[in-house]
């Protein structure tokens, strides 16, 4: 996984900003011996690093608060006797948001510290409200031509899940499924979906859900998981390899006819509808990220050859379609709740992908583009690139 630097509240053993028209008086304090000096920063993952013009109220264990205000280097400056808090604080407008972010909406930061008696320095970093959050970065369907004329290697097949916030996430308990329905006429009279007047929920075949208790999976902004079919090296059938795989999609039954990958961690099957292997439907298929309790409960609706679960639209992280090509909009699965569009590849076991768009870049994090859109979202490309930088 991609590594980010962590929020962190620190101090630093510098002072600066002693003295002068800047310095503000507290109480019989000695400007000459008590300045203090106050840096306030961005959270690791904006595209500024100090943060000027935000508000900081320092309070004195004894006495009045008194407000400042940062420069352009994020610092302020306060001439104070013994301890005090400080609170920093700033409302971003959504432009400033955006620039700051790639997300958008108008919030507010804050930040807290204290200074002891004695202290020169206080560095504050601000932190607010989580912007963004996983998505399905890529899906990696049609599988691949193989090794002699008209095979058919579906092997390499694999998710990738990426964490668009401005925050680290854990992916513990995050839950993946494929939609129910045909992805095209894939066969004469081939039905659509049954399920399409249900405009309040998304009915899915398989359920796999990330093992851990709450934080053992950690996601840093700009950060991925790759969930494979087989965690294995699928070179020369493919130009996938996922021996580097996060988890893998292992179907454990009695005829072991699914290989588990022992280098690779296993997702927890929570329900599945079948062959003897998680498949991906190859024509197109549909995907969703869940987060919920108690899925194990959900109710089943009969499909006539299998059961499809039924998931409140609540339940849903993200989504993602494809379908067989251009004409098959009817076949659509995926309620317009979740995502209005759709993508088609040129044909089957092409070696093609399904990449999600980058919207803008914040330093040297992609922000990815989320319209709830397949069509404007995401692109076909001619190889699959997991774990490739954005």
């Amino acid at each position: 996984m991609r590594l980010q630097a962590s929020l962190a509240v620190f101090l630093v053993a510098v002072c600066v900003g002693c003295g002068g028209d800047d310095t503000d008086d507290v109480e019989g304090a000695d400007a000459a011996s008590d300045a203090r000096s106050i840096q306030v920063r961005w959270p690791a993952s904006y595209a500024e690093e100090l943060a000027a013009g935000v508000e900081i109220v320092v309070t004195p264990a004894s006495g009045p608060p008194v407000t400042l205000v940062t420069d352009a280097e994020g610092r302020a400056s306060v001439s104070l006797s013994g301890a005090a808090t400080v609170e920093a604080t700033i409302d971003l407008s959504e432009a400033r948001v955006e620039a700051l972010t790639g997300h958008q909406g108008a919030i507010e930061l804050t930040a807290r510290g204290s200074l002891a008696t004695g202290d020169t320095t206080l560095a504050l970093v601000l932190d607010g409200p989580v912007l963004g959050g996983f998505l399905i970065e890529e899906v990696s369907y049609t599988g691949a031509a193989g090794l002699e004329e008209g095979d058919h290697y579906f092997d390499d097949q694999f998710v990738e899940v990426y964490n668009n916030s401005t925050h680290l996430l854990y992916a513990d308990g995050l839950l993946l499924a494929d939609v129910h329905g045909s992805a095209g006429a894939i066969n004469p009279g081939q039905p659509v979906t049954p399920f399409a007047a249900d405009l309040e929920h998304v009915y899915v075949n398989s359920i796999w859900r990330i093992p851990g208790s709450g934080s053992d999976v950690p996601v840093p902004p700009g950060g991925s998981i790759v969930i494979a079919h087989d965690g294995t090296n699928h070179q020369p059938q493919s130009t996938v390899d996922m021996t580097d795989a996060d988890f893998e999609a292992y179907n454990m039954r009695a005829d072991n006819r699914d290989v588990d990958y022992p280098t690779v961690a296993n997702l927890e099957r929570v329900r599945f509808e079948g062959g003897f292997d998680w498949l991906l439907p190859v024509f197109g298929p549909g995907v969703v990220l869940l987060r919920g309790d108690n899925v194990e409960t959900l109710p089943t609706a009969d499909t006539g050859f299998s059961d499809a679960t039924k998931v409140p639209l609540s339940w849903v992280v993200d989504a993602f379609e494809a379908l067989m090509d251009g004409d098959s909009v009817t076949y659509k699965r995926v309620p317009a709740a979740l995502d209005r569009g759709f993508v088609f590849s040129s044909g089957t076991y092409v070696g093609e992908s399904a990449i999600r768009r980058v919207r803008t870049r914040i330093g040297e994090r992609a922000v990815l583009q989320d319209s709830n859109d397949s069509t404007m979202d995401f692109e076909v490309v001619t190889a699959p690139q997991p774990r490739e930088e954005r």
